[in-house]
């Protein structure tokens, strides 16, 4: 029986858009903890206690968990209180909780007043306030930013602390006192608000002026400024492809790729970059590069018939919670009908499926857009035997048996012909370990278990930097910095390192000089493996499992669901980095193998497309 036989198809697209709801909310929730650490440091892996008062969805109290806070929620009932339990194992708190808190997290919603009236002396208070939005909204979050300091203007027994935009967030923060410091000292300055403008706010408030010396007057922080900037420049990227797609397309001799060609994610920029080089290596090859989320329109439809052929992926394109709004129910929106119309030659190549654990089922235009690709495509290529059993249940047997394992074109760097795959990296006096994580939808990754994860991880980073390796965060996107925290904790010694933005060279340059990755993302794995380093897998989706199982080496990983996730995350670590030299060597019989697959089917794509067989 399929998927298309079972389940209301109303119900399933109204899960598709929760699901991407809760997406956004836990994107939101790991910028607010990082916005957190960043005005308490340390003081925040010292929490013992902390309550989130009518919080929202993206409420960082999961993290703070991880850290080893006891946590719980106050002023919700109900739907909200359901569904943030649902989705961060979080339970409401117990009698009068902001009495015996560390640190009580306000919102907009709020009242400051009464929480200051229930909190013991030294606790901190944190009051946030989103500013993002309109020119209207960030009016009205102005506005509330202004009506919490009037309530709170006149009390002696707050000391501030700290008053800053970081990220999309207003964060003032302050700590109950005794009365001795004379009153309040805040600044209310709007996102948009000029200095003199923040000064005479902040100067109508008891003591302000202190804190405002000390706050940061800025619209958001340099990191926040930093992506920014790097969207605008994938926005205008973006653009520029397409226009130059219309163009290039009108030769017949143009092959259209169907992917994210300006993405945040460092393993994206890589993988797509990679497909190319496995299909057609030719120096003269000629390609028109399209936004694989972007509308499919008629227009699109058309330019595509006169190239050569199309190419979709890779990646895990089979993602069901950023496609509420589309009509293929995944990554890439071509409606049905307009599917059909396609006709040069479609290849698939190295798409994946990308449902996370826990997640619900795909909308109903998933079934009838997965059925119209597999009868249309000359070539279904799917990176792991996971994805193919996963993708099978949607289809009937004569059209599953067109799904052909197709792994990564990632994990055979070392035979493709890109720039940084044959570096020779100088001799290192130190081993060096690369750390990565992810962040995005956490909650689904980690199911309320961050204290054992991250902090099992962060001890086995402080294992290896006391046996004298040399420890790297690697950060493929923004917010997987978020483990940092917990790296202090332990008192590992660390550099930071983001790859957003970096040329493909040098990253694989960087993953060809280290000696062992321990990570959670996909690339951070597949990139390095078949650059021929060293591997453990931090299995938070079925994904990483997958491609463990289909290189034979299920031990080069460990499942965030086992209880004894530390205990064994501790031991790989240990029998790997105690045969260093035989990992790489099997590393090397593993990755011949997947090469001698994709050139198999990198012949098939070709012939489909009338190119010439790739030479011996």
């Amino acid at each position: 029986m399929t998927h298309a036989d079972n389940g209301d198809a109303v119900e399933a697209n109204a899960s598709a858009a929760s699901q991407q709801a809760e997406k956004q909310a836990q994107q939101t929730a790991v910028l607010r903890f990082m916005a957190l650490h960043e005005l308490l440091g340390d003081t925040l892996a010292e929490v013992g206690s902390c309550v989130a008062d009518r919080p929202d969805l993206a409420t960082p109290l999961g993290l703070i968990r991880g850290l080893g806070a006891e946590v719980g929620v106050t002023g919700l009932a109900g739907e909200r209180l359901d569904a943030l339990q649902s989705l961060y194992r979080i339970p409401a708190a117990q009698g009068d909780a902001p009495a015996s808190a560390d640190l009580v997290l306000a919102s907009a919603d709020s009242d400051p007043e009464s929480l200051l009236e229930a909190m013991a002396e030294g606790a901190l208070l944190a009051i946030h306030v989103d500013m993002g939005g309109g020119a209207k909204a960030m009016a009205a979050s102005a506005a509330r930013l202004n009506a919490i300091a009037g309530k709170i203007a006149s009390r002696s027994d707050i000391e501030g602390l700290a008053a800053r935009n970081l990220y999309r967030d207003r964060w003032i923060v302050m700590r109950k006192t005794s009365g001795a410091h004379g009153g309040a000292a805040l600044e209310i300055m709007a996102r948009r608000a000029g200095q003199a403008g923040a000064a005479r706010a902040a100067s109508a408030l008891p003591g302000a002026g202190r804190l405002f010396s000390l706050a940061e007057v800025t619209r958001a922080h340099p990191r926040g400024r930093r992506q920014a900037s790097y969207k605008l420049w994938a926005m205008r990227r973006r653009r520029a492809l397409s226009r130059q797609a219309d163009r290039l397309e009108s030769d017949p001799g143009t092959i259209t790729h169907f992917g994210v060609h300006a993405p945040a994610n460092a393993g994206d920029r890589v993988l797509f970059e990679a497909v190319r080089a496995a299909v057609e290596p030719s120096p003269n090859a000629r390609w028109a590069l399209r936004d694989v989320r972007a509308p499919v329109t008629p227009r699109v439809i058309d330019a595509v018939n006169r190239s050569r052929g199309m190419v979709i992926g890779g990646g895990g394109l089979f993602l069901v919670d950023i496609t509420s709004g589309s009509p293929s129910g995944w990554q890439w929106p071509c409606p049905t009908e307009l599917l059909r119309r396609i006709d040069v030659p479609i290849a698939v190549f190295a798409v994946g499926y990308n449902r996370f654990r826990g997640q619900g089922e795909f909308p109903a235009a998933f079934v009838e857009s997965l059925h119209a690709l597999a009868e249309r495509a000359d070539f279904i290529g799917i990176r792991n035997h996971g994805s193919i059993r996963a993708l099978s249940s949607y289809l009937p047997e004569d059209l599953a048996a067109k799904l052909t394992f197709q792994p990564c074109p990632t994990t055979v760097m070392s035979h493709l012909d890109m720039p940084g795959t044959d570096y020779a990296p100088p001799a290192s006096p130190r081993r060096r370990l690369v750390i990565n994580t992810a962040f995005d939808r956490f909650a689904l990754r980690m199911a309320g278990r961050e204290r054992e994860t991250l902090g099992s991880l962060a001890r086995v980073a402080r294992r290896a930097a006391d046996e004298g390796w040399e420890v790297t965060l690697v950060g493929h996107l923004f917010d997987d910095e978020a483990v940092a925290p917990f790296l202090q904790k332990e008192g590992v010694p660390f550099s930071v390192l983001h790859f957003t933005g970096v040329a493909t060279e040098e990253i694989l340059r960087f993953y060809r000089s280290v000696d062992l990755v321990i990570g959670m993302r996909g690339h951070a794995q597949m990139v390095p493996f078949g650059l021929g380093t060293p591997i453990l897998s931090l299995i938070a989706h079925d994904k990483m499992g997958w491609f463990l199982d289909d290189i034979g080496h299920p031990e080069w990983g460990v499942d965030f669901r086992d209880p004894d996730f530390g205990d064994r995350l501790d031991s790989a670590f240990g029998t790997l980095s105690g045969d260093l030299d035989k990992a790489r060597v099997q590393i090397d019989a593993a990755r011949s193998r997947l090469w001698d697959i994709t050139r198999a089917n990198v012949g098939a794509v070709r012939s489909a497309m009338g190119l010439a067989p790739l030479a011996a």
